[in-house]
Parts: structure tokens; C-alpha cells; sequence
């Protein structure tokens, strides 16, 4: 593996931390790159629902719509045209690892000061295990925004762990010789996040099936987002920490016959091709 200092912009080769057949290099140690905002987006209105996503981009995060807890820090993706897709989990000795903060971002505090709305597809999913068009729009606030990181050290180290088992391994291993790049979430922003629900009219008049409603509402959202969602009122629901947007290591994982680390691509980069450079 190949393990740069910290601060040098070109990290020289070292020492794999595999021997024999175990033939990938881990990401250099280097700090992430932090997108610089522009001055001018700090302002105290809220940013409009379609720029939720531009917000968290400016702030050097790819967004995850809708909030969820299914892609974090410490687990590893493959990376491909602006999607992540999670080619080994996240151990449990990453959740000790988190750091976490509230964000000083005051760009991302904007977050916290309007609503956003689901997307029509997003309504459409839940109502189709619903069982029919029940929900007509889902509103959404944001509350407690914070940056949770793992340092490179301690990323380093759940790397290894995950490279060590063998079916982690050979898929990752296999990924990289066909020139894709496979990186290590580090960071990711996260919020309570409070669901506002609008119910057909036909349910909206039977409190007994407003409140079936609601029940199956909660429990087709912690099957999508990998979270706990619980019941604030007739109509709210409220998810704690749940993830808006996720930051890779700045660099990816490389064979040992590579002489330079790969960077991460940055957030909504849409690839030309998926090879390594």
C-alpha cells in the first residue's frame, strides 16, 4: 500500500501493508481537500428546495436524496459516473472512530432555516408500498446539522480490517485491476430530520385510517433509510442523524504496481471513463 505523509502533495511510495498475494495499496495518508465556498452564497435566507443539493455540493459533499443512513464513513465504494455503490460495509469499530461536530459551515446552516419537499418519484415509491396513492406530498425540515469524520489514521486502520477479509478483498482486488475506482467514505454531514406528511383527503377524514397510514409510512422509511423514524404527531415523523451527503478520502485504493496515489473524484463529477488514471 502505498502511504503518503500528511501535507506533501506528492506521496512517495512505501511499504504495502500486504505481503505475499495480498496486492492492493490502501489510500495514501493526506488530508482531505475542503471545497472553498464563495462568499456570497453566506446569506441568511434559506437556500430554495431545488438547491439543496447544490448547498451540500459547495460545501464538498455528494448529497444523498433522501436523507438516509445507507451510505457512511468507513465502508468502501465503488465510484463510477457520480454513483456510490458499497462494495464492503462499514465495520462496527467505525462508529467509534466518528467524530462528530456541529457544522460551522454557514452555508450549510442555511439548511436548518426552510423546508424542502420530496421529489414526486420519492412520494410515488412510498406510496406504491402503501398500496396505493395515499400520500400526495412529503415535506421535510432540517434541524442539529453536523460533520462527522474518521481521521486518516483511524481510516487507515478499518481499511485493513475490511481488505483482511477475503471476500472484501478479492472484490475490491478485482475491481481495481478493471480500472475502477474503489474509495473510502470519510466524512458525512447529518441532520433530525422532520417529515411533514399530506394524506389523501378519503384518509384525512378517518383518524383510525390516517394513523394506519402514518404506521406504514414510518415503517417503509426505516426500511429505506436504514434508520430509526419515529412517530412525532398524526402527522409528523422525525428521523435523528440521518445522513445528507457523504465525502470520500481524497485518495482511492490502488494495486502495488501503481506509483502514484488515484484522487477521489469530487462531488457530482460524472466520470468520462471509470478508469484509474
Amino acid at each position: 500500500m502505498t502511504a503518503g505523509h500528511v501535507g506533501r502533495t506528492k506521496p512517495p511510495r512505501a511499504v504495502g501493508v500486504f505481503g505475499g498475494s495480498r496486492r492492493l495499496l490502501l489510500a495514501s495518508m493526506a488530508l482531505p481537500v475542503v471545497a472553498i465556498i464563495p462568499a456570497i452564497m453566506f446569506v441568511v435566507s434559506p437556500p430554495p428546495h431545488d438547491e439543496i443539493e447544490t448547498v451540500i455540493r459547495a460545501a464538498g459533499f455528494e448529497p444523498l436524496t433522501p436523507p438516509s443512513r445507507l451510505r457512511g464513513p468507513g465502508a468502501l465504494y465503488l465510484v463510477e459516473n457520480g454513483i456510490y455503490e458499497k462494495i464492503c460495509k462499514e465495520p462496527v469499530l467505525a462508529a467509534a472512530k466518528l467524530q462528530t461536530s456541529p457544522s460551522m459551515d454557514r452555508n450549510l446552516r442555511r439548511l436548518e432555516k426552510g423546508g424542502f419537499s420530496m421529489t414526486g418519484d420519492m412520494v410515488e415509491t412510498l406510496n406504491a408500498k402503501l398500496s396505493g396513492a395515499r400520500l400526495t406530498s412529503v415535506e421535510y425540515k432540517l434541524t442539529d446539522v453536523t460533520v462527522s469524520e474518521i481521521s486518516g489514521d483511524d481510516l487507515l486502520e478499518i481499511q485493513e480490517l475490511l481488505l483482511g477479509d477475503r471476500h472484501c478483498y478479492e472484490n475490491v482486488h478485482k475491481l481495481v485491476k478493471e480500472n475502477k475506482r474503489v474509495c473510502a467514505g470519510a466524512s458525512v454531514i447529518s441532520a433530525t430530520t422532520s417529515y411533514r406528511m399530506q394524506v389523501d383527503r378519503q384518509f384525512e377524514a378517518d383518524t383510525h385510517d390516517k394513523a394506519s397510514v402514518v404506521k406504514a409510512v414510518q415503517k417503509a422509511m426505516q426500511e429505506d433509510t436504514h434508520g430509526q423514524i419515529q412517530i412525532r404527531s398524526e402527522d409528523e415523523l422525525v428521523g435523528e442523524k440521518l445522513f445528507l451527503g457523504i465525502r470520500l478520502y481524497s485518495l482511492c485504493i490502488t494495486l502495488d504496481t501503481e506509483t502514484e496515489p488515484i484522487p477521489a473524484p469530487p462531488p457530482g463529477a460524472r466520470d468520462k471513463t471509470a478508469a484509474l488514471q
